[in-house]
Parts: C-alpha cells; structure tokens; sequence
C-alpha cells in the first residue's frame, strides 16, 4: 500500500508552505470504507486503487488508476 488515492496535487507555482504540508502529509483516516493506491510491487509493478474497509481489512473493490472510485455501501 502506498497511501491514500484520489489526492490532488497543489499547483507548483500557486502553493504556500500550508498547503504543500496539507499534500504531503494529512491524510484522511476514516473508520469503514478507505481508497488507497496500491503497487504490486512483486508481480506486474503496475499502480491501481483498492476499496479497502479499514475496520475488517477486506477489499471491496480494486479498480485501475484514473478510474472514478465505486459508490461504496458501507
């Protein structure tokens, strides 16, 4: 796992100090559903997104990178 998906990066030259801090290292920790950005680091070393509940662990959904997350039912 490499961290949460769907963040968007601050524009290089509109950012203050603030927000690049934002960015780089708040992040969301919810109780229940999460999307994070995966890498399958020892078979075919591609990104793609993961459903995971945060609670039990268990993958609800895995979908590619530049897809819109699913509507999750929590």
């Amino acid at each position: 796992m490499r961290g949460e998906s769907h963040i968007t990066r601050p524009a290089f030259d509109q950012s203050d100090d603030r927000a690049w801090a934002e960015y780089l290292y708040f992040r969301k920790n919810p109780k229940g559903v999460h999307f994070e950005r995966w890498l399958h680091l020892h078979g075919c070393r591609q990104w793609f997104n993961v459903a995971r509940d945060t609670r039990t662990h268990a993958i609800r959904a895995v979908y590619r990178m530049g897809e819109r997350p699913p509507e999750m039912v929590p």
